[in-house]
Formats: C-alpha cells, sequence, structure tokens
C-alpha cells in the first residue's frame, strides 16, 4: 500500500512539474508570438515610402555609376587592342570611301 501511495505521490508531482513546464512554455510561445509580430510590424515600416524611395534612388544611382566604370573600361581595352593592331582593312575601306571634303563643308555650311 505504502508503494502505490508513494507512487501516486511521485506521479502528482510528476504531473504537475509537467503541467508548470508545460505552462511555462505557453508563456515562452506567447512571448515568441508578441516579438514575431513585433518585427513583422518593423519589416512592413520598413517597405514604405520613406524608406523604399531612398533605396531606391541610391539603387540606382550604384547601378549608373557601375554601368558608367564598366562600360569605361570596355572602351578602354577596345583602344588598347585597336593601337596594338596596325590596321583594320574593312574599316580603313571605309574610311577611305567617305567623302570627308563634302562633310567637312556640310558641316561648315550648317554651323554658320
Amino acid at each position: 500500500m505504502e508503494q502505490k501511495e508513494q507512487k501516486r505521490e511521485s506521479n502528482s508531482t510528476e504531473i504537475e512539474q509537467l503541467s508548470n513546464q508545460i505552462e511555462a512554455l505557453q508563456l515562452d510561445i506567447n512571448q515568441l508570438d508578441r516579438s514575431v509580430q513585433k518585427l513583422t510590424e518593423i519589416k512592413s515600416r520598413d517597405y514604405r515610402w520613406r524608406y523604399l524611395i531612398p533605396v531606391s534612388l541610391m539603387r540606382g544611382l550604384v547601378t549608373a555609376i557601375g554601368a558608367t566604370i564598366v562600360f569605361a573600361f570596355v572602351i578602354y581595352v577596345a583602344s588598347i587592342v585597336m593601337a596594338q593592331l596596325e590596321t583594320f582593312p574593312l574599316i580603313n575601306d571605309i574610311l577611305e570611301d567617305l567623302p570627308w571634303e563634302e562633310i567637312i563643308e556640310n558641316s561648315k555650311d550648317s554651323t554658320q
């Protein structure tokens, strides 16, 4: 009999401990839920116009600067390659066939 009572008492203390742990877990879950809601509010504020416009402008500016640098580098490399080659037969033929005197005369006439 005594053993049964001890088992019952140990079972009831275990049940109380488990119940306390469940309550503590429920409190932690509620606190975590509140934290997630706060983070969601903060995240939604980040996408408002006052944040979105400056970020978009900076991205556009950085993209323009990057594209300019890449384009300048490509032109620089192309000019080095062209300088290393003595002549481009195709380009030389085209340039020789152009009526340079007429082009110069027309440009002088249009500026006056």
